[in-house]
């Protein structure tokens, strides 16, 4: 299943339409299905786990269905290997802080490869979520980030982290994106004039 329906996309780009509206930034929403592809650990669990089938199927079962055994080994780790790519799968077998890392990496790339640090005024901000992972990062340009400050982001990423444990990404994107808001509204007031300068569109792939 999507971690982000269809109607939570439509929610947060009209989110985002209003707030850039009312105050001038430029926000970014990116949702993925994963920051890597994993590939190594999923080749290394379903080998072991193959492997460790073979032990135990060599080690009770007759000597004559020994050649069935290996027919079946590796048409068994393709199918492991399949299996583990499920994000539920995948979760467990990554570790946080390499979760972690991979996700900030990321959202770092995409900060720099969508433009979100070439706004007028580097009020650029990204909301970055990664379905694999479950993690989410929020990165802010020069312009905004005095403002926000560290503890600010931070306190937004629990809430966007919160809301997706419980279900909810996209009720929580919207919560930090108005927040975000509100907090650069005094600051920040949108000119007359002010351009679109990124597009409002959900990022997803």
């Amino acid at each position: 299943m999507a971690l982000l329906p269809e109607s939570d996309v439509r929610r947060i780009e009209a989110t985002i339409a209003k707030i850039e509206a009312e105050v001038d930034a430029e926000l970014v929403v990116a949702v993925v299905p994963r920051s890597a592809t994993h590939a190594e650990l999923r080749g290394a669990a379903a080998l072991a786990i193959t492997v460790a089938a073979a032990l135990v199927a060599f080690h009770y079962l007759p000597r004559s269905l020994d050649p069935f055994v290996l027919a079946l080994e590796l048409p068994s780790f393709a199918a492991l290997f399949a299996v583990l790519g499920r994000p539920w799968f995948q979760r467990h077998l990554i570790r946080a802080r390499d979760a972690d890392e991979t996700v900030r990496a990321a959202a770092l790339r995409t900060f720099a490869e969508r433009g979100v640090h070439r706004t007028a005024n580097r009020t650029g901000i990204l909301v970055f979520v990664s379905e694999v992972e479950r993690r989410a990062v929020i990165l802010g340009d020069s312009g905004v980030h005095d403002v926000v400050g560290d503890e600010g982001w931070n306190g937004h990423v629990r809430t966007l982290v919160s809301r997706i444990g419980e279900g909810r990404t996209g009720d929580g994107i919207v919560e930090v994106l108005e927040g975000l808001g509100s907090a650069l509204s005094t600051r920040f007031p949108a000119p007359a004039d002010k351009p679109n300068e990124l597009p409002n569109a959900v990022l997803r792939s």
